[in-house]
């Protein structure tokens, strides 16, 4: 079920994404050899009156059924089955080199080169790979135009590795019996990312995504996965920074965060944040390994935290890379009365899940 590939349909796609604070749902149509939006909608999983920090895991597991089964039943979604995201920090994602060989060659080669990274029985992980096709990788000449890369080497052929546990694939099993919709693939968000903030556009390209709890990072060129890591600090350590500074409760800190006011690129500000400093160092260490800030096109922000004002500029003048606020809706065809509210207010926090329907839309 874990799954690297597409299926093109022309019935309606639902994507949800399960996170820490939230389950985002999006179902969109092709009409038009173009995704549309038919119907989106979120519940929050975490309140005031039950914290995530005070609830046990039983009692989480339930409450994320429940507010599961409230969400699909209140979009009354017209499909039978749905693409689920599994959070990145729950997989890993590897670019292998490998000498060329034929499809039954690879299949016991990753089995070998897989224990080399993934320190558990491969009896319980679910692995699932992919060829890249080196011939569609391509570059830019010095006028701007795409030409075709030359193998650097005509003997290595690369292989996208990719693995999950299987009691994680079993829990979003379990999560949805007795639903009307049922699962069709599980995908890492990682892959939903790139394919809605990215999509088709030619280039290398660092998408930061900023989720409650941790925050995912990926370097991708021309659309395909080269480099990906999570680390352990999110929405939440950003909150809890402007909470402290500014000695106010969470949920006032929450609007701070989300207004106007600019707390990172404003000279007047005197608020620091580790948190943000420490995802900065880490996309610094990634740009590193895959060259320098001159070969990436764009750091493409992305999550709730994306909206916080000045976030653009502080990445940006930090990294002297080109960073902007990532836009999945621009993919998608909308009521023109709904487009200003779904791409301002709630912007690239449903990046993941619109990745996921795009799984099956030809664009």
């Amino acid at each position: 079920m874990l799954s690297l590939f597409s299926r093109k349909s022309d019935e309606s796609v639902i994507g949800i994404d399960i996170g820490t604070r939230s389950i985002k749902a999006i179902e969109l149509q092709n009409k038009k050899n173009k995704p549309y939006l038919v119907n989106y909608g979120w519940v929050d999983l975490v309140s005031d009156d039950a914290p995530l920090s005070d609830t046990s895991q039983d009692t989480y597991q339930q409450r994320m059924r429940t507010a599961l089964d409230q969400l699909i039943v209140s979009l009354n979604i017209g499909a039978d089955r749905a693409n689920v995201s599994i959070p990145g920090f729950n997989g890993l994602v590897l670019m292998i080199d490998f000498p060329l060989m034929n499809e039954s060659e690879i299949e016991q080669a990753i089995q070998f080169e897989a224990r080399k990274y993934i320190p558990a029985s491969l009896d319980e992980i679910n692995i699932s790979w992919e060829i890249v096709p080196e011939d569609d990788i391509m570059s830019a000449d010095e006028e701007g135009e795409t030409v075709q890369k030359e193998k650097e080497d005509k003997d290595i052929m690369k292989v996208l590795l990719v693995a999950a546990p299987k009691s994680e694939v079993q829990h979003y099993d379990d999560l949805f019996q007795g639903m009307s919709l049922t699962v069709d693939t599980l995908e890492l968000e990682t892959f939903s990312l790139v394919r809605s903030l990215i999509g088709n556009d030619k280039g290398t390209f660092v998408i930061v995504d900023i989720g409650a709890k941790t925050t995912n990072l990926i370097l991708a060129k021309n659309g395909i996965v080269q480099i990906n890591r999570n680390v352990d600090v999110g929405g939440r350590d950003i909150t809890n920074t402007i909470a402290d500074a500014l000695s106010v409760n969470a949920e006032r800190a929450i609007i701070y965060k989300e207004g106007k006011r600019d707390f990172l690129t404003n000279v007047g500000s005197s608020v620091v944040f580790p948190s943000l400093d420490f995802i900065i160092a880490e996309v610094e260490r990634i740009i590193t390994a895959f060259g320098a800030p001159e070969d990436i096109n764009s750091i493409i922000l992305s999550g709730g935290s994306a909206k916080m004002t000045g976030i653009d500029h502080y990445f940006e003048k930090t990294l002297k890379v080109k960073t902007i606020v990532g836009n999945p809706w621009s993919h998608i065809a909308c009521d023109d009365k709904i487009r200003t509210y779904v791409e301002n207010k709630i912007g690239s926090s449903f990046a993941v899940a619109i990745g996921l329907a795009l799984k099956e839309m030809s664009v």
